[in-house]
């Protein structure tokens, strides 16, 4: 219960799906509004919508 409490409402948050996205190199990033990718899409690992897609579905 304690996982997908974390993992579900910290992606979701009270203003829709947001994550935080780093820049390239990992120095600097900012928190920015996603789409989750629900499809075959969700599972390449740069997509930022397929890593909400499955935090949310943890």
């Amino acid at each position: 219960v304690a996982c997908f409490g974390f993992d579900a409402f910290h992606v979701t948050g009270l203003y829709g799906p947001r994550i935080w996205v780093s820049d390239p190199y990992g120095l600097t990033g900012k928190v920015q509004a996603i789409n989750p990718a629900w499809g075959v899409e969700g599972f390449d690992p740069f997509v930022p919508g397929g890593i909400a897609a499955h935090h949310i579905a943890a």
